[in-house]
């Protein structure tokens, strides 16, 4: 063996330790709240809550920050009102007497939430105590931290009440001056969505919140059973359950909006395969309208008694309800000689068509949505095809929708929804059948939760 020499003619093997840069799509664990939305946090900020309407002045480059002139064209100072604003109060109104001058003043402090941007000689007006309105003006600001969704802190004093001919002036001056109007929606705040809101979209989202209290209250005092404890077709002349909707409003509804939601039962399927296959209300879970296209669109029913006895499964069949919905063509392309065959469902078992108090089925085939082109049913009777719950024409994208198929189908492509389409369904829902209200009520509960957090998202 040779020995190892040193070889001064031969220079070093030098490896440079070249630092690793990362690609720019990496995520570390720290959290830069300039990109991670906050605001859910922002909402909880420090100070009591005092509602106020907020007059922010409309500035740009140029502009300075000056008090209201009751003198100064409206064009030239202007004001963005923004109502039923809240302030975090941290320094209740105190009255202190300057000295100097002789004069009282009242004077208090509180932070705001980073939606609205605080300046210097903004003017807000409030209760002021003894059930009379008080004008104040911020005198100062300060923004609590570096990052873009921040609180500020202001300091402000009361420039008088506004029932006052000192400062009546002012008033009026201020409401001439407002060139745009919002709404402060605190509950957007939380969810971590635009909380400002226009007249007219804070109109029809009021519009929408009631109706989903209206609806959703109403729909299970209706159709929950007492007797069976869960859900059942109206107007039927046998107990006929479907736990493709039960399971469904379990997941969209909470029991805090439907105490019956805690007594609620799910019954079991047995395991039965061909139940957990997909269909239309999964198609709206997964938010996912491609996934009907090889889902089960056509249901029937069948007899509790063809199904297992096993007491151990706590089973269908011993149950009180008598028939339940099953896929008519499930899908048997996966089935192995260790499965069972699904179940043939019964022809002769059929779904009534029910009335409403209003009228018979027949008032719904006139009631139409018109636009300029063309008048479109608001919906189709849920018996008018063989397809589960919607129309040929939904399933198979035609141009016969309903205007509640088009906006469900909007929704599951994730789509706007038309507002003015929505308030129809809001207004007509009540005249519907009850096996109309049954099927297409968690429908409609689905859009109007989608229109909530949809206006400025």
């Amino acid at each position: 063996m040779g020995i190892a020499k040193h070889n001064p003619a031969s220079a070093p093997s030098v490896k440079v330790n070249i630092p690793k840069i990362e690609p720019t799509s990496y995520q570390g664990l720290v959290t830069d709240d300039k990109v991670t939305a906050v605001k859910s946090l922002i909402a909880y900020v420090e100070g009591a809550p005092w509602t106020v309407d907020y007059f922010s002045q409309v500035v740009a480059e140029h502009n300075d920050l000056r008090e209201v002139d009751a003198a100064e064209p409206d064009i030239y100072q202007q004001y963005t009102k923004i109502h039923n604003f809240e302030i975090r109060v941290t320094t209740p109104l105190t009255e202190s007497n300057d000295t100097t001058t002789g004069f009282m003043s009242v004077t208090g402090s509180g932070n705001v939430y980073g939606s609205v941007l605080p300046n210097v000689n903004d003017y807000f007006t409030s209760d002021a105590g003894d059930k009379k309105m008080g004008l104040f003006r911020v005198t100062n600001t300060e923004r609590k931290s570096f990052n873009r969704d921040s609180v500020f802190y202001m300091d402000y004093v009361m420039v008088g009440y506004t029932d006052s001919t000192a400062i009546a002036d002012l008033v009026t001056s201020l409401g001439n001056k407002v060139t745009r109007e919002f709404f402060f929606r605190k509950d957007r705040l939380i969810d971590g969505l635009q909380p400002l809101l226009k007249a007219e979209e804070n109109q029809k989202l009021l519009n929408v919140s009631d109706a989903y209290v209206t609806i959703v209250r109403d729909y299970f005092k209706q159709f929950f059973s007492i007797k069976h404890g869960t859900l059942v077709l109206p107007g039927q002349e046998v107990s006929i359950y479907d736990t493709f909707i039960v399971g469904y409003l379990t997941q969209i509804v909470d029991s805090q909006d439907a105490p019956e939601l805690k007594e609620l039962r799910e019954l079991p399927n047995e395991r039965e395969y061909y139940m957990s296959q997909n269909q239309f209300w999964k198609a709206m879970v997964e938010r996912d309208f491609d996934l009907l296209s090889y889902g089960n669109t056509r249901m029937g029913l069948i007899s509790k008694k063809i199904l297992t006895r096993n007491s151990y499964l706590h089973g269908f069949a011993l149950s009180s309800i008598q028939q339940l919905v099953y896929p008519v063509q499930p899908d048997e392309t996966t089935f192995g000689t260790y499965d069972v065959l699904p179940k043939t469902v019964d022809a002769t078992l059929l779904i009534k068509e029910t009335k409403s108090r209003q009228g018979s089925l027949a008032s719904l085939i006139t009631d139409s949505y018109v636009t300029a082109t063309a008048s479109i049913p608001v919906i189709h009777p849920v018996l008018i095809d063989d397809y589960y719950v919607l129309s040929a024409a939904f399933y198979n994208n035609t141009a016969s929708k309903s205007v509640l198929e088009i906006l469900t189908k909007d929704y599951l492509q994730g789509n706007a929804l038309d507002m003015d389409m929505l308030q129809k369904l809001i207004d007509k829902y009540r005249s519907w059948s009850r096996l109309e209200q049954f099927y297409y009520g968690p429908i409609l509960l689905t859009l109007l939760k989608e229109a909530s957090i949809s206006l400025y998202s």
